[in-house]
């Protein structure tokens, strides 16, 4: 059997929350029937991932007045699956206890590549409207996950035909935009009247708030505001184990893409990372005080359901503003550092700020000194601030300001980074990559609401601190303080000495040495065995390899090694007897005429023996190898003047270090081609090519000049070539010269030769 095939387990999910499907049949691609055995998904291509990045379509999501989303009906089974991967996707049933065998024709969700398949598919298909709907097409593109749709507009108007345009695209790939859902009244009245009233969400998820759910983030449509899902921790918590792993598998049930809860969530973090330090067992109980630091988080948590964050923004009014300012926050602790970041517009001295993001981490198990932390807290800063503007900058244009209550950090950011040790000086160049320094300012740790992160809060005051959701006071006010009266960056040398680099305090003193002797003159006092010699530079290149890398060369010397080993060898010879390399102009063959005349007539006679004949790749490439080998054996001149050796210089010594010899093969060039097998047709192509040209070489070595011209006579001990027939490729008849027969005019023009 040829085609692959697999049989896929299934089982039934039930999801009481669900819109359309109550119960779905779910089935596990990722199943493996034995240890031994691979599973479908293992043998699959996952592909490039198309989709859109879920952090940058939610930033996109709080920047529109009008929000919407939709999702793509069975997206999956939309796709036709080829005929020769059907038997792949096998499954089991028993009909009338009688068990049956099926297939799926359709890609399937829970295979590898399904997601692939869909994005690409999906991607082809808006690239046919592009040019008839630029806008809308650019909004799918940049705006879909898998088969979600998450995008809104500023305009009343501009989201109707967004929304319009994508059901009608979407709808010419035969798939079905469905489950519309927005915040506002107007559209979707405005969608009843364009015919999408059977396609409108009109049943809430969640029983207490008219709420539905974006990428995983519960949304309440009706006060627009995102809210937190507790069920599933409140589940996860109410088996009330003590153990490390329950801590971890909590965290786990947490999904917060934008980091809202990331204030009270880093308590467990913070928790967790010292279980790590004790090296308390997964499953080992949890000591007194740990356990009543746990048991308070957890009683809290239940009181997550009260926080409502607004999903939109900028001004309420919904009016459009030149710049938005994005305003980033940084603080550490030695429990964690974090960075928040807050949108800040103004129109006719209505100010409004919120909280759009933020991100915090606990701080490396190596210690660390309080500045440095400071510094990744900066470094954190400027990293998220880079990649949230990029996606703002896309809306509208955006500018940047940064606040830190760390002097030192200031003073690094804003001078050179060339002064400090490599942890600093490597951060603050990141930095100075990523923002304007004349972007950072001061902020007392008071007014800093990043303080929040790198220590943690209660749910009481993660509810109801205006410092938290609106930021500090003077960014509330139409006219901010550029400085906020304490920007003095100048600091003791007693503050910063430790990340001073060391400088010495004496003069430097340059010394030059003259070494006569080379390095190919030491290494011929060791051996005068040429593999010897090659077998010792490769040793001293290992080394200097293995000084500069982490990762080491050892074992046996590879044929690599080697071969940059000789390389090197014949570089430093090169190098000594001052090769000076001269290049002709592109597309000038006049410059080189001697060799390129040569390659005229080469390419000539190829042509004619093999210019209609049709080779695949391997069997051109193995034509080209042996010609190249044919144009290496002709001789240049004589290595000695020893009468007895007959070995001549050719190209190939410069190419290999020796002569080029072939296989001699019978000759086929008399015979009719239709009757021969792969290999004898290339045979005779180059014994075809040999006799022409080689005879052709021979004429264009013996020319006769006309008797203005005096040439020089033969001699005794001359190195001449022989012209000889039945040569096979790369064989050439050389002999010496070992007698001369001048005539009458003293010309020689017979000779006796040894062959």
């Amino acid at each position: 059997m040829n085609k692959p095939v697999f049989y896929m387990p299934h089982q039934p999910v039930f999801r009481d929350e669900s819109l359309t499907i109550k119960m779905r049949i779910v089935f596990d691609a990722s199943s493996n029937h034995s240890f031994q055995h691979l599973s479908l998904n293992d043998c699959l291509w996952p592909g490039p991932n198309l989709n859109s990045n879920i952090f940058d379509i939610l930033i996109n999501f709080r920047l529109n007045k009008f929000a919407i989303i939709s999702d793509l009906e069975k997206a999956f089974l939309q796709l036709t699956l080829a005929e020769k991967d059907r038997d792949a996707v096998r499954f089991l049933w028993t009909e009338n206890d009688t068990l049956q065998v099926y297939g799926f024709n359709r890609v399937l969700f829970g295979v590898r590549s399904s997601p692939f398949l869909l994005s690409a598919s999906i991607k082809t298909h808006l690239k046919k409207f592009h040019d008839e709907f630029p806008t809308t097409t650019e909004c799918l593109n940049r705006c879909f996950d898998v088969d979600d749709f998450v995008s809104g507009a500023d305009s009343l108007q501009d989201a109707l035909e967004i929304s319009t345009q994508a059901v009608s695209i979407i709808d010419q790939a035969s798939m079905v935009l469905r489950k519309w859902t927005t915040n506002s009244d107007e559209l979707r009245q405005l969608w009843k009247r364009e015919g999408l009233e059977n396609q409108l969400q009109d049943n809430p998820i969640s029983p207490r708030v008219n709420s539905t759910k974006v990428l995983g983030i519960l949304w309440n449509t009706a006060e627009d505001h995102l809210i937190v899902g507790t069920q599933s921790l409140l589940d996860s918590l109410s088996n009330n184990e003590n153990t490390e792993r329950h801590l971890l598998r909590t965290i786990g049930k947490i999904f917060d893409p934008l980091g809202l809860l990331t204030p009270f969530t880093i308590r467990v973090k913070c928790i967790l990372q010292v279980l790590w330090m004790k090296e308390i067992s997964w499953d080992e109980e949890l000591s007194p005080d740990i356990q009543n630091t746990w048991c308070q988080w957890v009683s809290e948590v239940p009181r997550l359901s009260e926080l409502q964050v607004p999903r939109y923004v900028l001004i309420s009014t919904g009016e459009q503003t030149d710049v938005l300012e994005l305003h980033c926050f940084r603080d550490a602790s030695q429990k964690a550092y974090g960075v928040v970041i807050y949108t800040r517009v103004v129109k006719d001295c209505n100010v409004e700020v919120n909280l759009l993001v933020l991100k915090s981490r606990v701080v490396p198990l190596t210690k660390i000194t309080m500045p440095r932390l400071e510094l990744l807290g900066a470094l954190l800063a400027a990293r998220l601030a880079s990649k949230v503007k990029a996606i703002v900058d896309l809306k509208r244009p955006s500018q940047v300001f940064f606040w830190t209550d760390s002097k030192i950090t200031l003073h690094w950011i804003k001078g050179s980074s060339k002064r400090w040790k490599a942890f600093v000086s490597n951060r603050v160049t990141e930095i100075q990559s990523l923002c304007d320094t004349s972007a950072w300012a001061h902020c007392p740790g008071k007014q800093n609401p990043a303080d929040f992160l790198s220590r943690g809060v209660n749910v009481e005051i993660l509810l109801n601190s205006d410092l938290w959701w609106k930021g500090p006071q003077f960014l509330r006010e139409v006219d901010f303080p550029t400085d906020t009266g304490n920007d003095d960056t100048s600091i003791s040398l007693h503050d910063i000495s430790d990340e001073l680099k060391k400088t010495s305090d004496y003069s430097p003193l340059t010394f030059t040495v003259l070494n006569h002797n080379s390095f190919i003159d030491d290494i011929l006092k060791i051996s005068n065995n040429y593999m010897s010699i090659i077998r010792v530079v490769c040793y001293v290149l290992r080394f200097i390899h293995n000084v500069k890398n982490i990762e080491r060369l050892a074992g046996d010397l590879t044929i690599k090694e080697l071969q940059r080993a000789e390389i090197y060898l014949v570089q430093l010879v090169q190098q000594e007897e001052n090769i000076e390399w001269s290049f002709i102009p592109p597309r000038s063959p006049n410059w080189g005429g001697l060799w390129e005349a040569n390659i005229k007539a080469f390419k000539y006679h190829f042509k004619l023996v093999a210019g209609n004949s049709k080779f695949s790749y391997e069997e051109l490439l193995t034509l080209t190898t042996q010609i190249e080998a044919i144009l290496s054996s002709r001789s240049l001149t004589s290595l000695s003047a020893d009468v007895d050796d007959r070995e001549v210089l050719t190209p190939a010594h410069f190419l290999i270090g020796r002569p080029i010899t072939a296989i001699v093969e019978p000759s086929l060039v008399d015979f009719e081609t239709n009757r021969f097998n792969v290999w004898q047709r290339i045979t005779k192509s180059v014994q075809t090519i040999w006799k022409r040209w080689s005879l052709f070489y021979l004429n264009g070595l013996q020319q006769r000049k006309k008797w203005v011209v005096n040439n020089e006579n033969l001699k005794i001990g001359d190195m001449v070539l022989i012209r000889e027939e039945n040569l096979s490729p790369c064989k050439w008849l050389m002999g010496r010269v070992i007698a001369l027969y001048p005539g009458r005019d003293n010309k020689v023009r017979v000779v006796d030769v040894n062959l």
